[in-house]
């Protein structure tokens, strides 16, 4: 329950948070710190408690590549695009993800998707093309088509790192992921020319620092290890249940504290979002345990499927 609670209250938050901190920090750097720190800490987690072990090559690769999905290629544009997209908005449009996972699982197995996925993805399409279509939402269009190019990264990025055997502290795995996908960001910051612009760290608001506490501790260590825990212990489809919860989230948080609006435009979409994962999720459940749903560790269905 405190592991589902994680991902659903801490990621739901998250979007908030990022679009606090990259108000006065870049915003790869800040992807950057988040992740570096966050693989730190787990990592002196693992070493005080003497649970690190030596990951086979295939590990290594696939831990690595799914880090540089997720986080150079979600979070890092993820975070540009929330300097002009509101937090409601952004949380949204990542909740395109579980459509995503569908799409790639079923190319995987080459197995065609249900008429019920089916009627999900399009139900999902019809909302955020709702909401990339709206005059009244903060930024370009581009943006927001940029976040939702992201949840295909966050996608494939999760599939990538199910393909290997796990290891045996989820926490490790979660560490290697953030490690990679920080290292990215980090030349990817570099590479942009992020902190040649006039920019330094004396311009950092305490309300940014709290944001990357909040994402680093919470978001990050607690959040992220729980997802990766709840994937190797839960189905699939239980574990992608922070989807439902996410945008709502977001959304109260963001009209009460940030600088959303909830107008009917976006509770339409919203509705329409939430149930194609409705859709999808039920469907995805039922492949991923033979056609019934159990309480199979995630992992040994996954690999038996492979």
């Amino acid at each position: 329950m405190l592991a589902f609670a994680a991902t659903y209250v801490f990621w739901g938050g998250s979007f908030l948070a990022i679009r606090f901190a990259v108000r006065d920090i870049r915003p790869l750097l800040m992807m950057a710190a988040r992740c570096t720190a966050g693989a730190a800490i787990l990592l002196t987690f693992l070493i005080v408690g003497r649970g690190l072990e030596r990951p086979t090559r295939r590990q290594f690769v696939t831990t690595s590549v799914a880090g540089l999905l997720c986080f150079l290629g979600c979070h890092g544009l993820l975070a540009s695009a929330e300097r002009r997209v509101t937090s409601g908005e952004a949380a949204l449009y990542s909740s395109s993800t579980p459509l995503f996972v569908v799409l790639l699982d079923a190319a995987r197995q080459r197995i065609a998707p249900s008429a019920r996925e089916l009627a999900g993805i399009l139900l999902g399409i019809l909302g955020v093309g709702i909401l990339v279509g709206n005059p009244a939402s903060s930024g370009r269009a581009l943006d927001r088509l940029v976040i939702v190019v992201g949840s295909l990264f966050w996608a494939a990025g999760s599939l990538v790192a199910r393909s290997s055997a796990p290891l045996r502290h989820s926490a490790q795995s979660t560490a290697m992921q953030l490690g990679s996908g920080g290292l990215a960001l980090f030349a990817a910051s570099l590479a942009t020319g992020e902190l040649s612009h006039g920019w330094s760290f004396a311009d950092v608001s305490p309300s940014a620092v709290l944001s990357l506490a909040f994402l680093v501790v919470c978001a990050t260590v607690l959040a992220f290890s729980a997802y990766t825990w709840l994937f190797r212990e839960t189905t699939p489809a239980a574990a992608s249940m922070y989807a439902f919860a996410n945008p709502i989230i977001a959304l109260l948080l963001g009209n009460f504290v940030g600088d959303d609006k909830l107008t009917t435009r976006v509770a339409f979409a919203a509705a329409l979002i939430v149930l194609a994962i409705a859709l999808t999720r039920r469907t995805t459940s039922a492949r991923s345990t033979g056609g019934s749903v159990t309480t199979t560790p995630a992992h040994v269905s996954w690999d038996r499927s492979v």
